[in-house]
C-alpha cells in the first residue's frame, strides 16, 4: 500500500510543518508528504524553497469556506478544515490507500511499521491520550481536560481510502461544518471531541492504536518515560522499552526550551534529564528553520475572522441604540399619558 502523510498549519507554523516533513521522510523515504496550507500565501515566504507540496486551503473545494472562515477562530479553523483535507487527497488527487494526518509539532523518529501492518487489516486508527489512570497530584493535564477535549488525540489520524474510510469521513466534514468550536457547555472541542464516537459508529474497521512509542507528549508522560540506547530514543512503561516513532511537541516554545509545555505544569525539565536533551534537539530544528521569523505573521483568515466579528459587534451596537431610543421615546410617551390621567383623576377628587 501507498502512504501520504498531510499536515495543517497557518504561516507562523510553517517551521514545524518543515521539520515535521524532513523528518518523516528521513525515516520513511518512500512516503509522500503534503502541507495543507491554512492561510494566504504571503509574498515574503519563499515556498517553492521548503521542497514540499503545499495545498492551499481555498484550493480543497470547501463550498462554505468564507462562512467557516467567519466561524471559526484560527485554531478551529484548523482543525475544521481536516475532513475536508482527507476527502480531496483520496478523491481530488489520488494520493494512494493510506493517507495519514499528523501535527506540525511532531518529530518522527522511526520508520512507521507498525501503523502499516495495522493499516494492512483496517480502516481507521486513532491514538488515545493517554493509557492509565492520570495521578491526582493537583498537576494538570487532569482526567477531566481528556474528557473534555477528546479521548483520542488528533494529532494523528489515518484513514484507508475505503467505503467504509470515507463514509467516516463525509460524517466528520459534515459535523465540522458547524460544529467544530470550542465551547465546553456544548461539550464540543474543535474536530477531536467527534472522533470519540469512530470506534462506535465503526467497531469492526476502526482500530485504537496501544504501540506507547506512538504519539509520546506531556498528556501521557505520567505513564511514559524517555531514555536513550546509543543514539535510539527509547520509550519506557513499566518494565517495557519500547523504540519511540514520534513525538508530539504540543505547547512547545523553542525559545523557552526548559518549559516543556505551556499546556501542563507536572513535568519540569532540567538540563541533567535526557528529556531536555530532546526537547533541545527539536528546538534547535524549529530555530535552523527561522522559528522565529516566522512566528510573526499573522494568519490571514485570523484576520478575516477578527474584522468580521468587529463589525457584527458594530451592528449588534447600532440595533440596540435603536432599540434603546425607541424604547426611551416609548416610557416618556407613556409617562406623559400617565401624569396626564393622574391629573384628570386628581382633578375629579378635588
Amino acid at each position: 500500500m501507498t502512504y501520504t502523510v498531510f499536515t495543517l498549519c497557518s504561516n507562523n507554523y510553517l517551521p514545524q510543518a518543515i521539520v515535521l516533513g524532513q523528518s518523516l521522510l528521513r525515516t520513511n523515504p518512500v512516503w509522500r508528504y503534503i502541507i495543507g496550507l491554512v492561510d494566504k500565501r504571503d509574498v515574503t515566504i519563499d515556498y517553492d524553497k521548503m521542497g514540499f507540496d503545499i495545498v492551499d486551503v481555498d484550493q480543497v473545494g470547501i463550498v462554505d469556506l468564507e462562512d467557516m472562515v467567519h466561524r471559526y477562530s484560527v485554531i478551529e479553523l484548523n482543525t475544521a478544515v481536516k475532513p475536508y483535507y482527507f476527502k480531496y487527497l483520496f478523491l481530488a488527487i489520488n494520493t494512494g490507500d493510506v493517507v495519514v494526518y499528523l501535527d506540525p509539532d511532531i518529530y518522527v523518529y522511526r520508520p512507521l511499521l507498525e501503523l502499516e501492518f495495522v493499516m494492512q487489516k483496517h480502516d481507521i486508527a486513532l491514538i488515545p491520550h493517554c493509557q492509565s489512570a492520570i495521578p491526582l497530584d493537583g498537576c494538570i493535564p487532569l482526567e477531566e481536560d481528556i474528557l473534555n477535549t477528546g479521548i483520542y488525540n488528533l494529532g494523528f489520524l489515518a484513514v484507508k481510502k475505503t467505503e467504509t474510510g470515507l463514509n467516516m469521513v463525509q460524517w466528520w466534514g459534515d459535523r465540522l461544518m458547524t460544529k467544530a468550536y470550542v465551547n465546553f457547555e456544548q461539550g464540543l472541542f474543535t474536530d477531536q471531541i467527534w472522533q470519540n464516537l469512530v470506534p462506535i459508529y465503526y467497531p469492526n474497521t476502526s482500530y485504537i492504536f496501544t504501540h506507547r512509542g506512538y504519539d509520546v507528549a506531556y498528556w501521557n508522560l505520567h505513564e511514559r518515560s524517555i531514555d536513550k540506547q546509543g543514539k535510539d530514543w527509547m520509550v519506557s512503561y513499566n518494565a517495557d522499552l519500547v523504540p519511540l516513532v514520534f513525538f508530539h511537541f504540543s505547547g512547545f516554545n523553542p525559545e523557552k526550551p526548559m518549559i516543556l509545555s505551556k499546556y501542563q505544569n507536572r513535568i519540569t525539565l532540567t538540563e541533567k534529564d535526557i528529556l531536555f536533551q530532546l526537547f533541545e534537539e527539536y528546538a534547535k530544528s524549529l530555530i535552523e528553520n527561522k522559528y522565529t521569523q516566522y512566528r510573526k505573521y499573522i494568519c490571514y483568515y485570523q484576520k478575516m475572522h477578527t474584522e468580521y466579528e468587529s463589525n457584527a459587534r458594530k451592528k449588534q451596537l447600532q440595533k440596540l441604540t435603536f432599540f434603546q431610543r425607541y424604547w426611551r421615546v416609548f416610557l416618556l410617551s407613556f409617562r406623559g399619558l400617565i401624569n396626564n390621567w393622574l391629573s384628570r383623576i386628581d382633578s375629579l377628587m378635588s
